[in-house]
């Protein structure tokens, strides 16, 4: 969905660019979250 790979996502969520939820040994990443940091990634209006 991002496009990145697994390591870059694990280093984006320990800098705190992706919010996450972490439960246990299970890092989750909210869905409102993840859509929020990709409306904000295309920098335009949407349809």
């Amino acid at each position: 969905m991002l496009g990145i790979s697994r390591a870059t996502a694990y280093d984006a969520i320990s800098r705190g660019e992706i919010p996450c939820i972490r439960i246990g040994r299970r890092i989750l990443i909210p869905k409102v979250a993840l859509e929020r940091l990709l409306d904000g990634a295309g920098g335009g209006a949407q349809p």
